[in-house]
């Protein structure tokens, strides 16, 4: 066999192999997709966001102090669109509230939500707040303390994913916006992008180790 044709061997070969781990890929996905059809779900409906803030209404119950201006139309305050972020925040929500809970009894100071809501451009958690004295005046030091205890909530809002609650990091493959996702939700939302580039959707998968690709 001369060298051309050897060359010529060794291409086939390789075609056949990278053939043969593109298609064990392409069932690795088709399993997981399977198996994970609730992930898949929760984001093609896309409205779990929505969900949660339904949901997370019930936190202005449990807060109404805090949530005091949830009633007040839109148009007044940012607190009448509600708690806009999803469930999987809850629980970093409820450890922030009773946080700024003790806060004001020690302080005797009054914190009042203007806006909670995921950031748009890093799909972080932003929680905006008002600091009152027991007379309605600012109280700009004690200000400074309860926003301590705010930012340490919304840095740790980037490590948990915004549907489900789990370990997370950012990702946004299908979502079009940054956000939060734990490894399950952040392999769904690649998939669902495999109708338009399997090989991107591969690639990112590969990279990620979510489903352990070829």
């Amino acid at each position: 066999m001369s060298l051309w044709e050897w060359k010529e061997v060794q291409e086939v070969l390789l075609m056949t192999e990278e053939k043969s781990k593109w298609d064990k890929n392409v069932n690795l996905i088709n399993e997981w997709r399977d198996k994970n059809k609730d992930k898949i779900f929760d984001i093609e409906r896309n409205d779990w966001r929505e969900t949660g803030k339904m949901d997370l209404d019930r936190l202005c119950d449990q807060y109404p102090d805090i949530f005091a201006h949830r009633d007040l139309p839109a148009s007044k305050s940012c607190m009448g669109r509600g708690i806009c972020v999803g469930i999987g925040w809850e629980e970093l929500l409820v450890d922030l509230c009773n946080d700024i809970s003790l806060l004001c009894k020690h302080l005797s100071v009054m914190v009042i939500a203007d806006q909670v809501k995921t950031k748009k451009s890093t799909g972080f958690l932003r929680f905006y707040c008002t600091v009152l004295s027991q007379d309605g005046s600012p109280k700009e030091q004690e200000l400074r303390i309860i926003s301590s205890v705010v930012a340490a909530a919304q840095y740790k809002s980037r490590s948990v994913c915004e549907i489900c609650g789990k370990s997370g990091e950012t990702g946004f493959p299908s979502l079009k916006r940054p956000t939060v996702l734990c490894n399950d939700h952040f392999a769904a939302s690649c998939i669902l992008e495999s109708g338009k580039n399997t090989f991107d959707c591969m690639r990112i998968l590969r990279g990620h180790g979510v489903i352990g690709l070829y």
